[in-house]
């Protein structure tokens, strides 16, 4: 994509003045953007956005996205409330590209599905997502079972996902995740860019010591930032005799649970909350740190922005070794130890950059090396043109199939069927083409019969069936050595769980290679041959 080429991007985000991480990272992005394409903005409420962005793009509502005439959709995903229109135009709109900036969206579906009493709305999320399974933890969190690791296991972006062109994220980690929610649709690194440094803010602006080595953690103070173990290991350095001052750079989203803890353990003269820092505050706290701590858990495959804005600031880094937090290279920072006595693992880490200025230099080098060779904000956005322009003209397929589904019920092919359905409809129509039809509403049903007698077997797999190796085995037994399996869902993220668990049980014909599939009259469907033992497909 060029400037010469004049495409025309319709990029679908929140935008500021909305208190949004994503909001700020499109706003920052948009001039490059504006250099390679003719950019019109989508967004929830057009009028309310930054005058100053009105006045240099076109803004239009979310309703306007289907009529406008433009080559390529960019949409932002992300888990907050800010993003609940822009995720829902992800599900509705025109194919695009996705870049995602969250890997679950499973507190927003919950926040509006559960607090909102609308549970119908947050079951049929979850059932589109896993099936049975999703089904199953449904009912118990509409029934006031409301953990936090579902949230992050029940992640809800794969039907998302897979109705798109392409999708864009911010680390490797990312990257495996979406090839696990929505394989075959092609997905791209491109790392969360660095803003421009800034100054130091004046320690005094913010009532911190000069004399104390300063610990930051940047952004939303929020529990999966691990806050509390912060503070913990504040506690212990303090013990251990070092002079330094912790300080969180952010609102507190703790209900005060910190400021209670800081209390507890005696330490608020150590400790600074600073409530609610604009973006200029944020970046010059983050180049006036000695060290910035980022982690989180559980994490949801998204990448913190604190990150590359200590490493432009030549901050050093300590975090943990999982997620995102794998690509910061060793040369930028440090890895605390994750399990065991993690108060410990961290004080540790920090420990080896506060009694080691040297160390903390070289550190903070390495990190502004590798913000301006891979985060600079020019060539992460030449990236993401990249992977619009790479992006396949229509949604990915799975596989291509060479005739469609009504051959399969001509008469001249008629024989011994076995249906696997609750609809009485399906049984009439395969009866009327003249098979010979047994009629049972689950695979498990046919392991009492006969081995190797049927021709075809039409199974319909709805959101609430589980796909398990019993039922496959069930239903490779029942098929002729001649026999063939038709397998119609009505989503695609069904239809990708289908097609792997196939892929993997006797039908797959070595690594699924015997498994076709097409979308006929808006129905996904899956055709497999029997596989012999040798895992040979018979003919």
């Amino acid at each position: 994509m060029t400037a010469t080429a004049a495409r025309r991007l319709a990029v679908v985000a929140p935008l500021p003045p909305a208190p949004s991480g994503i909001a700020s990272y499109v706003a920052r992005q948009l001039p490059q953007l504006a250099r390679a394409a003719e950019v019109v903005l989508v967004t929830e409420r057009p009028d309310d956005v930054d005058p100053a962005i009105r006045e240099q793009f076109p803004v239009v509502g979310l309703g306007a996205l289907a009529s406008l005439e433009v080559d390529d959709v960019l949409y932002h995903l992300g888990n907050s409330i800010e993003c609940l229109e822009t995720n829902r135009a992800i599900e509705s709109g025109p194919p695009g590209v996705v870049l995602a900036h969250d890997l679950s969206i499973h507190h927003l579906v919950a926040y509006v599905g559960l607090g909102g009493d609308r549970h119908d709305e947050y079951r049929s999320a979850l059932v589109e997502a896993f099936g049975e399974r999703g089904a199953r933890l449904a009912d118990l969190r509409i029934g006031g079972e409301r953990g936090e690791a579902e949230l992050a296991l029940f992640d809800l972006v794969g039907p998302l996902l897979v109705r798109h062109r392409a999708v864009v994220v911010h680390s490797t980690w990312a990257a495996g995740h979406v090839r696990r929610r929505a394989p075959g649709v092609p997905v791209t690194v491109v790392p969360h860019f660095a803003p421009d440094p800034v100054p130091p803010i004046e320690r005094a602006e913010l009532g911190l010591p000069d004399d104390a080595v300063l610990i930051g953690s940047l952004g939303y103070v929020v529990p999966a930032k691990r806050p509390d173990l912060i503070v913990r290991a504040t506690a212990r350095l303090l013990e251990r005799g070092h002079r330094v001052h912790t300080v969180f750079g952010g609102a507190d989203a703790t209900d005060g649970e910190v400021a209670l803890l800081v209390d507890e353990l005696g330490v608020g003269p150590h400790v600074t909350l600073t409530g609610w820092l604009d973006d200029r505050e944020l970046r010059g706290l983050a180049a006036a740190l000695d060290v910035a701590v980022a982690l989180r858990s559980p994490h949801l495959g998204q990448s913190s922005g604190p990150v590359p804005i200590a490493a432009v600031s030549a901050t050093p880094i300590v975090s943990w070794p999982v997620g995102a937090f794998l690509d910061v290279p060793v040369d930028a920072g440090l890895a605390a130890a994750v399990g065991g006595d993690e108060v410990g693992g961290l004080a540790d880490a920090l420990e080896e950059l506060v009694a080691n200025p040297a160390r903390r230099a070289s550190l903070g080098a390495g990190a502004h090396r590798w913000a301006r060779r891979e985060l600079d904000l020019t060539v992460c956005t030449e990236r993401l043109l990249a992977a619009i322009s790479a992006a396949p003209e229509t949604v990915p397929p799975a596989m291509a199939i060479d005739r469609p589904w009504a051959t399969l019920l001509e008469p001249r092919r008629v024989g011994r069927a076995a249906l696997v359905t609750a609809h009485d409809a399906d049984e009439a129509a395969v009866r009327a083409a003249g098979w010979r039809v047994r009629s049972v509403e689950r695979p498990e049903a046919l392991r009492s019969a006969p081995v190797g007698t049927a021709d075809l077997v039409l199974w319909e797999v709805t959101p609430h069936d589980h796909v398990d190796r019993r039922g496959l085995d069930a239903l490779h037994r029942h098929l002729a050595p001649t026999g063939r399996l038709v397998v119609r869902v009505a989503t695609a993220s069904i239809a990708r769980t289908v097609a792997a668990a196939l892929g993997s049980s006797g039908f797959g014909g070595g690594g699924g290679r015997r498994i076709e599939a097409a979308t006929v009259d808006g129905d996904h469907v899956l055709v497999a041959r029997k596989v012999g033992p040798a895992g040979v497909a018979q003919r």
